[in-house]
């Protein structure tokens, strides 16, 4: 399990967008310590070829103190 730890807001942010799973379909989460929430996270789509193969999209999820 692979873990980054930063003070820096947009430091956090840069790593998450460019952090690879170890497999498609993989979870990867933003924590926010002070506030005790996961604040980002992956969310997988998974969508059949022409040809046949299964490919993952990732959709990076946001989670705003406001957001439903």
């Amino acid at each position: 399990m692979a873990e980054f730890k930063t003070d820096s807001a947009a430091q956090a942010v840069e790593m998450f967008a460019i952090m690879a799973p170890a497999f498609d379909g993989g979870e990867i989460r933003m924590w926010d310590q002070r506030e005790q929430r996961t604040c980002a996270s992956v969310h997988w789509d998974a969508e059949k070829m022409e040809f046949g193969f299964l490919v993952h999209r990732r959709t990076n999820v946001f989670h705003g103190r406001y957001s439903a």
